[in-house]
């Protein structure tokens, strides 16, 4: 793989791009079933009735999963589709789900390459399934949820999979996982949607952080927009840029102002799953990448590092974070701007791009006025002078 790095400029001017509070708000009433806290949540628009809707993966409820339409012009939900656990429809471990139409949507398999074609009742139409790989590995594919946003693309008939770092990292180093090159892990793969065949793309993984007896991780936000992938790894202060071959990343420094040179450096290995979420949430990192493609600009978020997050926090916190800024990148992927936001307004996991702006929940459990029956959102509006 060939990496070029580009250096943009950290000045910012007072001319400056924002993101402005407007008065627009979305206002949903929610069912009893669904959890509005979920892994996956799209902004649709019905091509045949031109009806908007707001698209909650509903997998985190024990008692029923389900793809949940709310139309937003009369804040019900409209259609409910199943999610089957067993059966002849049966879809397990989903992660992720991606809208064609009403009547076709691709539900992902937790990891693996594997996705389902279902229509709005449930029923399974199709199973893209390309198995292992040549060495009878089961290849890891990044999940295409909007919680860590890598929303699903698929050009000419193959789906760009980004690619977990292999199975084979554990082969004699059990105890690391550290049995891997950077530069000989593809970063993505195309997936033949007719014939099912995997073909991995040139572009490797960019060198991310020292390998050492501490635990690290690759999580990314991706993004495709101007005919380019955007790769925003949580941990780095750059991103990553390519086409659809995939012959080259381009790096560029798309760095926040306020925390400076946010790394990974990892944490103990003898960290109990509590303490390294807590530790993960204390350290400042980099959210989702998000294309607006009505204003050709890009936002990347940033999670301020804080020292507020207690050990008895409730789980919502991994989508309310604290205090958290966006980054605005323009088209050739100079820093534009950079707006902050207060902790205890909003969740910004939960969000959606449309042609009025950007769109953030308001479901923060610090609110008083927070209620899980409603689902809110605050349009953010875009402004260059």
């Amino acid at each position: 793989m060939s990496l070029v790095i580009l250096s943009c400029s950290e000045e910012r001017t007072a001319n400056e791009a924002k993101l402005v509070e407007s008065e627009k708000q979305i206002r949903i009433d929610i069912d009893d079933n669904t959890n509005i806290y979920t892994g996956t949540l799209l902004y649709h628009v019905d091509k045949a009735t031109g009806n908007k809707y707001i698209v909650i993966h509903n997998d985190r409820n024990n008692f029923r999963h389900s793809i949940n339409f709310y139309n937003i012009q009369t804040s019900e939900l409209e259609i409910s589709v199943p999610i089957y656990l067993d059966g002849r429809n049966e879809m397990y471990d989903t992660e992720g789900i991606a809208v064609l139409s009403l009547d076709s949507i691709i539900v992902a398999n937790k990891n693996t390459l594997k996705y389902f074609l279902i229509d709005r009742d449930g029923n399974v139409t199709k199973v893209i399934d390309h198995g292992t790989d040549e060495n009878g590995m089961v290849v890891l594919s990044s999940p295409i949820e909007t919680f860590i946003n890598k929303p699903l693309v698929i050009i000419d008939g193959k789906i760009f999979c980004m690619q977990f770092i292999p199975l084979t990292r554990w082969i004699d180093d059990r105890a690391y996982g550290n049995n891997f090159e950077f530069k000989d892990c593809a970063i993505c793969a195309a997936l033949d949607t007719a014939t099912c065949a995997l073909t991995y793309l040139p572009a490797s993984y960019p060198k991310l952080y020292e390998k050492d007896n501490n635990v690290h991780g690759e999580n990314c936000s991706r993004v495709y927009g101007n005919e380019k992938f955007i790769y925003g790894f949580l941990e780095n202060d750059s991103i990553y840029v390519t086409d659809k071959s995939h012959d080259k990343l381009t790096a560029f420094y798309a760095g926040s102002r306020y925390e400076k040179n946010i790394t990974d450096k990892g944490y103990p290995r003898n960290y109990d799953m509590n303490q390294a979420v807590l530790w993960g949430f204390k350290r400042p990192r980099y959210g989702n990448m998000v294309y607006d493609p009505h204003n050709n600009v890009y936002y990347r978020f940033v999670h301020f590092a804080s020292n507020e997050i207690k050990e008895d926090e409730p789980s919502e916190i991994s989508f309310c974070r604290k205090e958290f800024s966006i980054i605005i990148l323009d088209a050739e992927f100079n820093i534009i701007g950079e707006t902050r936001f207060p902790s205890g307004r909003y969740a910004p996991m939960l969000f959606f791009v449309n042609e009025e702006g950007l769109w953030l929940s308001e479901n923060n459990y610090e609110r008083t006025d927070m209620s899980e029956d409603l689902l809110v959102f605050r349009c953010l509006k875009f402004e260059k002078k």
